[in-house]
């Protein structure tokens, strides 16, 4: 009896051994990894005109993150998460974006034409979830953190910040008028508006003095000309109430040097040429931060005197008469129009539309 109670003892003994030796073994490579404070801050929640959610962050660029097995994963890779850290979707800053401003905007969800998606890249527990969906009015709730990497835990969780969806603006094509509406032109040339082939019917911005008033063109098939339309120009004074309210729901401003000479490139010989592919994307995505102004049924002013508004550059003429190419100069301003955004709404796109004050040969 004796006998069997000390083998008793010494199999206890030895089992406890194992496992204590089993504690005391070589700790796993994520406890070895050094922990990784969250020193990335944000900036702002936007949506652009197509609904697109954008998240700025603050140094969000992290030199020291060294080597990462994942390829797909770089010093500027975050993770954000609309649960609380249940799952998550890394990103990179919006690359065409970063490239032309150095700034860590990131795209978070998509519209994708019956809601908002986000595409998910990680998860706690086993199973990945499906693919978060949102309606327009949902309140998202947003955190970040820095991934773990080959050499770092991923960090703590950021703080919650709570954004709510907005349905995408009204395209401004149900507003402008086809054709005429994409360009600024002074009142005479709308009050005589010469028969041809295609309808139009919209709102077009035009120049009356030293203001700028929205006016409105109508379209009818022509009584004399089989497949020729006419056109009807209605003035900013001579508008229905309706039509005024419809005008009230835009916003403009001029394109500004101010604003923009951040954006000009080294191979550019002019700061306009370099930067009207981007207007749109600049505006529609809201990476530019000047003042918007509510368009009035009285009109605006433009500043021909403003050299901050005045745009000069050189455009080559082909001569078909010479056959050579002749050089002018250009002078305008550019003017931006919008529909304002909402509560609940995004804002339009942008409408771009410039007003040529001279051009003349170069000198």
């Amino acid at each position: 009896m004796k006998k069997l109670f000390c083998i008793l003892i010494s199999s206890v003994l030895l089992v406890c051994a194992v496992f204590a030796l089993a504690g005391c073994g070589p700790k796993s490579q994520k406890d070895n990894k050094a922990d990784r404070a969250l020193d990335t801050s944000l900036v702002g929640v936007w949506q652009g005109s197509d609904g697109t959610v954008y998240v700025e962050l603050k140094d969000f660029e992290h030199d020291d993150y060294q080597f990462i097995s994942d390829s797909g994963q770089g010093a500027t890779s975050i993770e954000f998460s609309l649960d609380g850290g249940s799952s998550w979707a890394r990103q990179d800053p919006v690359e065409y974006f970063f490239n032309q401003t150095d700034r860590g905007i990131y795209s978070i969800l998509s519209h994708d034409g019956n809601g908002f998606t986000g595409y998910l890249t990680g998860h706690e527990g086993e199973n990945m979830p499906q693919n978060p969906k949102f309606n327009a009015g949902a309140d998202l709730s947003i955190t970040f953190r820095i991934p773990e990497s080959d050499t770092y835990k991923a960090s703590e969780w950021s703080t919650a910040t709570t954004y709510t969806l907005k349905a995408l603006g009204t395209g401004n094509s149900e507003f402008f008028a086809n054709h005429y509406g994409a360009f600024l032109q002074d009142k005479a040339q709308y009050d005589s508006i010469l028969a041809n082939s295609f309808e139009s019917n919209g709102f077009v911005v035009y120049r009356d003095g030293n203001l700028l008033k929205f006016g409105k063109i109508a379209s009818v098939a022509s009584s004399t000309e089989t497949g020729m339309y006419d056109y009807i120009f209605t003035s900013q004074e001579a508008l229905t109430e309706a039509e005024k309210n419809e005008v009230a729901k835009f916003e403009y401003k001029f394109l500004s040097k101010l604003e923009y000479e951040q954006n000009v490139t080294a191979e550019s010989t002019d700061l306009l040429s370099s930067i009207t592919p981007d207007i749109q994307t600049y505006e529609d995505n809201l990476l530019m931060s000047g003042t918007w102004t509510a368009v009035t049924v009285d009109g605006f002013e433009f500043y021909a005197t403003n050299s901050n508004y005045i745009w000069q550059y050189n455009v080559e003429i082909p001569n078909a008469s010479t056959g050579e190419t002749e050089i002018y100069t250009y002078t305008s301003f550019i003017l931006l129009v919008r529909i304002k955004a909402t509560d609940s709404t995004a804002h339009s796109r942008v409408h771009v539309l410039e007003y040529q004050l001279s051009y003349e040969p170069a000198e």
